[in-house]
């Protein structure tokens, strides 16, 4: 976001120069996005949201000039005009921002930055009503560990900071069983504490104190009370760590599980048989498209993360729904357009990707984006063997969203 604030300042897309000042400007963005920070950070938001609502045009490698608005807003950010707005409700510090970039831009930019924004905005709030309601309902006292105030995060009674991988030692395990350290690199931001700190500390105040002083004592206690893990040292694990189970302080790991035998009584696997279902909700006259929901190269989980790498995020920045060439044409939508997605459960808005990706009649939505949060559509009932909710596939329809989106 700095990088992109700075690129932004004083360049219009398209001009010869641009790339020659990439560095400056980036430069630039940096300082001014900090003194914005600093002195007035709900401006700061609604900055962000102007920059989201902007990544599409810009992407479509249209001339656009920013320039006024973003010089006058940085350079104003601490200046009377907008620290009388300091105790300002949002709505009223929104409108005031969105008038003055209502005066600097275009007016058809203007135009379709504002529809996104108003998009986005109710599709949002209406997300946050249905997530509140159900925390309200089913959750007595919520606290957060993590990294960044994420959308969990904003409902929690008690958030504590998380530090990141490069702030701390300790090990990671995936899902090829394999062991690997990691050492901290740097220390954690301002005030934060290190995650085994905090929970020591929350261990203590709980009544249960505990003697461990460090991720390696944790580690030691791991492998004394976990058979597959007896093996397992920090000495062990420097390089490409180890693939438990390590029984035995001498063992090398396991790169094969179950190579030779089950753990069954011959040895054998056990096979059981599962009859075929059809899913619980499939198309029909109301609801004639199959969703499907999945992950993205560029993003990962909710983009807690992903969506803040600004390399990552300029990829995939916005949400989107694929649909088929054939099915867009049916329905009257074009690439990019905004379109409105309904299931029996909930609506949401997303914009159009048209590819042959997806068979006539199916749509995929990433879950990645929580300004159209796919889950909200599909159906949480559970399969009968596995007990996973089936969030694979529910029937939906897609229609053009004329119109400002409704919650």
């Amino acid at each position: 976001q700095r990088v992109e604030l700075g690129l932004l300042l004083g360049a219009r897309l398209g001009e010869s120069g641009y790339l020659g000042n990439v560095r400056q400007r980036a430069a630039e963005g940096s300082l001014l996005f900090d003194e914005a920070e600093k002195a007035h950070p709900r401006v700061l938001d609604i900055l962000l949201q102007l920059l989201d609502a902007a990544r599409v045009t810009v992407a479509t490698g249209q001339a656009l000039d920013f320039s006024g608005f973003f010089i006058w807003l940085t350079s104003n950010i601490g200046s009377a005009e907008l620290m009388s707005l300091q105790h300002s409700n949002d709505a009223t510090l929104e409108r005031h921002v969105l008038t003055r970039a209502q005066q600097a831009l275009r007016p058809e930019i203007f135009a379709r930055i504002n529809e996104k924004l108003v998009f986005h905005r109710l599709s949002y709030e209406h997300q946050l009503e249905i997530a509140e309601k159900f925390l309200l309902r089913e959750v007595e006292f919520l606290a957060v560990h993590d990294l960044f105030l994420t959308e969990t995060a904003r409902y929690a009674d008690v958030v504590l900071p998380g530090s990141s991988f490069a702030e701390k030692t300790g090990t990671f395990v995936n899902t090829e069983r394999r062991i690997q350290i990691g050492h901290k690199a740097i220390d954690s931001p301002g005030d934060a504490r290190s995650d085994l700190d905090i929970l020591i500390d929350l261990s203590n105040r709980l009544g249960l104190p505990t003697t461990f002083r460090s991720a390696q004592e944790v580690m030691h206690e791991i492998a004394t009370v976990t058979p597959s893990w007896a093996g397992v040292t920090y000495e062990r694990l420097e390089g490409a760590g180890l693939q438990y189970p390590v029984p035995r302080a001498d063992h090398p790991g396991t790169a094969f599980l179950f190579d030779d035998a089950f753990p069954t009584a011959d040895g054998r696997a056990t096979f059981v048989p599962v009859e075929y279902t059809d899913p619980v909700e499939l198309p029909d006259d109301d609801y004639p498209f199959v969703m499907n929901t999945g992950r993205q190269l560029y993003h990962w989980h909710t983009g807690t993360m992903t969506r803040r790498a600004s390399g990552l995020d300029a990829r995939e920045p916005t949400p989107i729904v694929e649909i088929h060439p054939a099915d867009a044409k049916a329905i009257g939508v074009r690439e990019g357009d905004l379109v409105r997605l309904t299931s029996r459960r909930n609506s949401m808005v997303s914009a159009a990707r048209i590819t042959e990706r997806v068979a006539r009649g199916q749509v995929f939505v990433p879950f990645h984006f929580r300004e159209a949060a796919a889950n909200l559509l599909t159906n949480p009932v559970l399969d009968p063997y596995a007990k996973m909710a089936e969030l694979k596939i529910c029937a939906v329809r897609i229609e053009p969203e004329r119109g400002p989106a409704k919650s």
